[in-house]
């Protein structure tokens, strides 16, 4: 058998710069019972440790300096009562840890959240990152960094300031804020989540989809992709369903509703308008019952093309219904002018009111469109005998999975 000598040189390279480094170092486990002083135990350990802590509660505020994981040790409640603080630029894990006070970020670093609960404020700084996996959180507020949420809610509010988001089965009790440098291609992506007291994006590279929103949704100078939403202004139903500003609003297969039957709204209601932004909306469903009041015949539009909109509109069911009091000609399924919709094919437009406003207004026309009950079920889909059901635009691209003409509506 011949001898590689050409790899002994290597082996023994790597042999001598081993013996040269020493041996790999490996994190250890400590452990923290009651009675110990945890600021102590955390000082104490070395970065990347493990601290293992019995359950109970223990007090004071404590600063994490280093990378550590801490754990609960046990079933029982492990409860911190005093404000925490991490200032490292490594990463901190805390799991099954309920936290009395707040938790917070003095650098740059990564905080872990599994099945964590936060009594007080979450508030990250110096582009702090935090990974939120099946926590329940009071609220949280981050400059910069990055935050990841999955399977968690937060009961108060969500303020973001240039921080990127990526959001799985995220669910918010209070109101989502997110406000990033327009053009810096930050990124806001949420999908089946629950928004339960209003969105408001500004700035972001935004994806929201298959989620469910009230009362409202709406997005500033952003690039926006909007799949599968149901946005439902139902209980506040004032003014606004959904709204786009500036930048590019693409708004597929959604259902937007805003329903003021009983509610005194002096003001008009509106399910879509696109002020100045270029638009591609189609397959959506935009239900709009006006309250009994409506401003006193000012006017209300299912879609309103505001400013320099250039709006496409296909497929789409714009319903409106309610009271309209005259005069009739303020209402309208759409309002807008040539310039600023340039396509509106394969809609119904219907309405179910005592008096029939137009289908549009501002000069805007449709083609292919037309008004006729899309017999509702009562989630909004489509019953069986439709009108809507394979009306939508005839060309292959846009047949159904199984092959079908496509239908018109969310």
């Amino acid at each position: 058998m011949k001898t590689n000598f050409t790899v002994l040189p290597r082996l023994l390279f790597v042999s001598a710069l081993f013996l040269a480094v020493g041996r790999p170092s490996f994190a250890a486990t400590n452990v923290v019972i009651l009675g110990d002083d945890f600021q102590q135990k955390t000082d104490a350990a070395a970065p990347g440790d493990t601290l293992v802590v019995q359950s109970g509660t223990y007090s004071g505020n404590l600063n994490f300096t280093k990378p550590l994981t801490v754990v609960r040790s046990g079933t029982n409640q492990l409860q911190l009562t005093g404000n925490a603080t991490v200032s490292t630029t490594g990463t901190v894990t805390f799991s099954q840890v309920e936290f009395a006070g707040s938790l917070s970020t003095a650098t740059n670093s990564t905080i872990v959240l599994h099945r964590v609960i936060c009594s007080g404020q979450v508030t990250l700084s110096g582009g702090a990152n935090c990974q939120a996996f099946d926590s329940q959180l009071l609220g949280l507020t981050a400059t910069g960094g990055k935050v990841t949420v999955k399977r968690s809610s937060f009961s108060g509010n969500l303020s973001l300031n240039n921080t990127a988001v990526e959001a799985l089965r995220m669910t918010n009790g209070g109101v989502v804020t997110a406000t990033a440098r327009v053009g810096s291609g930050t990124r806001f992506v949420a999908a089946q989540s629950s928004m339960q007291n209003g969105l408001n994006v500004s700035g972001y590279s935004a994806v929201v989809g298959y989620s469910s929103i009230i009362p409202t949704a709406n997005f500033v100078d952003c690039d926006t992709v909007f799949v599968g939403n149901k946005v439902l202004n139902q209980f506040n139903a004032c003014g606004l369903c959904v709204t786009a500003t500036r930048g590019v609003f693409r708004a597929y297969n959604n259902l937007l509703v805003i329903s003021g039957e009983n509610n005194y709204c002096d003001r008009q209601f509106f399910g879509l308008v696109i002020d100045s932004a270029n638009a591609d909306i189609a397959n959506n469903t935009i239900y709009v019952r006006i309250g009994w009041a409506d401003n006193q015949g000012s006017g209300s539009y299912v879609v309103e093309a505001v400013g320099n909109a250039k709006i496409s509109i296909r497929a789409c069911i714009l319903y409106l219904t309610g009271n309209v009091p005259a005069p009739f000609s303020n209402y309208a399924g759409v309002a807008g002018t040539s310039e600023q919709i340039t396509e509106l094919s394969y809609c119904d437009i219907y309405f179910a009111t005592v008096w029939s406003p137009p289908l549009f207004v501002g000069g805007v026309s449709g083609l292919n469109c037309f008004s006729a009950n899309p017999q509702f079920n009562g989630d909004y889909t489509l019953s069986a005998g439709s009108p809507c059901i394979n009306a939508g635009p005839p060309d292959a691209i846009y047949n159904d999975r199984d092959g079908s003409r496509s239908d018109v509506g969310y």
